[in-house]
């Protein structure tokens, strides 16, 4: 079975062009400031926080104990052009000039920065659910591996969801509505740490005489970054301690469909947010 996890999330995971830790190691090197730093890493740290916030539910109902579940989601978080480059007037000649983000351009034609080169973040997570009693749900969310061009990624998070339905009249429509809070923490080697928080308010409808349902939901994000720059290979003068980025990520909008088959149930969903994004995951129902 832990082979077979593995290999799963091998299966998921697509890696990246550019080598993060050399970009900044080299941007600290060259004595470019905090404020280009943040604007630098920026994308990275909303589309963490994104991602951390992403393909955590599919359905408005609560699972009863000892029922659960336990499969794989994952989420690709899309990033927009304009996040892929910024305006500096750090470089030679002290005028404004686009340059890369962490996503951008990884042969910057000045002297910039390099990026990564990707209109997208992506990584893979293990989730189990376990429901309990009195309306209770439990989850906890996983993921490790390593990356060869951002380093070794982290996941560890868990959270709550209670189920309103049978606080709710729902004669007239059959929908089941819950809310949910989890948390996460994200780490990159050693010199990266994120944190977020989510609170979630979602709603599933089963579609009749078939095994498909609907479900869309509202969420509230709040997401950091910690850059640990005296981690990084460069001399202590060159280092600005630890540097945290807040994300951009607030208010999500997402709508999906679910089928469930036997003991297996498939989910997509569309997320409207800061960057939008398409999450989805297969689990094992028992």
């Amino acid at each position: 079975m832990k082979r077979f996890i593995w290999i799963l999330l091998l299966l998921i995971h697509s890696l990246q062009a550019g080598n993060l830790k050399e970009n900044l190691t080299t941007l600290l090197e060259r004595g470019y400031s905090v404020g280009y730093l943040k604007e630098y890493m920026q994308p990275m740290a909303t589309s963490v926080g994104l991602m951390l916030g992403s393909a955590a539910y599919h359905s408005g109902g609560v699972k009863p104990f000892p029922s659960f579940d336990i499969g794989l989601k994952g989420a690709y978080v899309i990033i927009p052009e304009e996040a892929r480059y910024f305006v500096s007037k750090e470089l030679a000649g002290g005028e404004e000039q686009k340059v890369p983000t962490v996503f951008g351009n990884s042969y910057p034609a000045n002297e910039a920065i390099a990026g990564i080169d990707k209109n997208a973040f992506r990584f893979p997570l293990l989730q189990l659910n376990l429901g309990m009693f009195n309306n209770v749900e439990l989850m906890v969310r996983f993921s490790q591996y390593e990356n060869k061009d951002l380093g070794r990624m982290t996941v560890w998070g868990g959270g709550v969801k209670y189920g309103l339905s049978d606080l709710l009249i729902m004669s007239i429509v059959p929908v089941q509505v819950s809310v949910q809070a989890m948390y996460h923490t994200f780490s990159l080697d050693d010199y990266i740490s994120s944190g977020a928080f989510a609170m979630n308010l979602h709603a599933s409808s089963d579609i009749p005489k078939t095994i498909f349902s609907v479900y869309s939901g509202v969420s509230y994000e709040n997401s950091s970054m910690v850059i640990k720059t005296d981690l990084l290979p460069v001399a202590p003068e060159d280092s600005y301690g630890s540097v945290t980025i807040n994300g951009n990520n607030k208010f999500k909008y997402s709508v999906g469909i679910s089928a469930e088959y036997l003991i297996f149930n498939l989910h997509a969903d569309y997320n409207f947010g800061y960057y939008h994004s398409i999450a989805g995951g297969l689990m094992i129902v028992f």
